[in-house]
């Protein structure tokens, strides 16, 4: 991985992306968090690219364009972000990077779109005190997920502060499965008209559900079995997969506009060939601009499919906490074990668990 560090070019910020959640899934919070943070820094550059770039792309493809990443993918560095500084307790750090999830989701199309970030960000201004901005997020979360329990003793929590809470917490960032990546699709314009764009295919994974059990370690004298063990399943919040797709499908009507104004570029660029040279000279332009011709199919790949929360509600102790993902059938396909966490009262621990399966 370090021998590799200073990729540069096209791919740079994606290269970081990727890294960042390969350093997250092995429990490297800092590392991850400097590659997400560069990450961010290289995107903020890359969203005011050159007018020079973007004409070379246009009579060639948008490969030649440095990867800035899908507008939700740009949500989700920051939210990455915000796992890591809660893991490592850096809560004014969550904040600051919460705040700019949220300008970045505003700015989106699809502003309602990931309520897995603005959960966090409830979070994070409760954990700060800021109860009023909590309320919000908490609010558009139940608006976009309704149904999930926990939501409401979250708003009920928050209306009763500043009362102290001596009850301690597990909150269980959950990550599942693999997220769509794009594949070229071909389009024809009668005659002999052709352009690629992208789109994104599913890719298989048997993970469904999360059950989160948490088991007190050497639990008081006369303590019940409520007080000694407590389990909950995780519930979805933003699903990756339908949100990759419904990106691509916003934007499809401008991709093809564009593909077409590109085929019209290229065949005033070969007529002006023939003039100037001859027909077999603007006939090999035409093949090579149709060679040149590919979808940019550049994606997060080490994103999941799914992103989804658990929390427990306990006694102050030292637990330990599994993690179970099941398939459709509640088999279980692996099992995460977090030994010997110790829960202070009225504090939040955080854990992060992800399946490929």
């Amino acid at each position: 991985m370090e021998t590799i560090s200073k990729t540069r070019g096209r791919n740079r910020a994606l290269f970081l992306m990727e890294r960042g959640l390969i350093y997250q899934a092995n429990g490297k919070y800092e590392k991850s968090n400097r590659d997400f943070l560069e990450a961010a820094r290289q995107i903020e550059k890359l969203e005011t690219i050159s007018i020079s770039a973007q004409a070379g792309s246009f009579l060639s493809n948008d490969l030649l364009l440095s990867y800035n990443g899908e507008p939700f993918e740009t949500v989700l560095v920051h939210t990455y972000s915000v796992m890591n500084f809660l893991k490592m307790e850096k809560w004014e750090d969550a904040l600051i990077e919460c705040k700019r999830a949220l300008k970045k989701l505003s700015r989106s199309s699809l502003p309602n779109s990931q309520p897995f970030t603005n959960y966090l960000a409830g979070i994070c201004y409760e954990i700060m005190g800021e109860y009023d901005d909590a309320r919000i997020e908490y609010k558009k979360v139940r608006k976009a997920c309704p149904g999930i329990p926990f939501l409401q003793h979250d708003l009920k929590r928050i209306s009763d502060m500043p009362k102290p809470c001596h009850k301690s917490e597990f909150i269980c960032f959950i990550q599942i499965g693999k997220s769509p990546i794009k594949h070229p699709v071909e389009m024809f314009i009668p005659p002999d008209k052709r352009f690629v764009i992208p789109e994104y295919q599913r890719r298989e994974y048997r993970g469904r559900r999360t059950l989160v059990m948490a088991a007190r370690i050497c639990p008081p004298a006369g303590a019940g079995k409520a007080q000694a063990s407590q389990s909950s399943k995780s519930y979805l919040l933003t699903d990756l997969e339908t949100l990759a797709k419904k990106t691509i499908r916003e934007r499809t009507g401008r991709e093809i506009t564009r593909e077409i104004a590109r085929l019209a570029a290229k065949e005033k660029v070969s007529r002006e060939i023939e003039e100037r040279s001859s027909e077999a000279a603007a006939n090999l332009a035409r093949i090579g601009f149709m060679l040149a011709e590919s979808a940019d199919t550049r994606s997060w790949q080490t994103l999941p499919a799914k992103l989804e929360i658990a929390r427990l509600s306990l006694d102050a102790g030292t637990y330990d906490v599994r993690v179970q993902f099941l398939d459709a059938n509640n088999t279980l396909l692996e099992e995460t074990l977090f030994k010997q966490v110790r829960a202070e009262p009225g504090e939040k621990v955080f854990l992060l668990s992800r399946s490929f399966l």
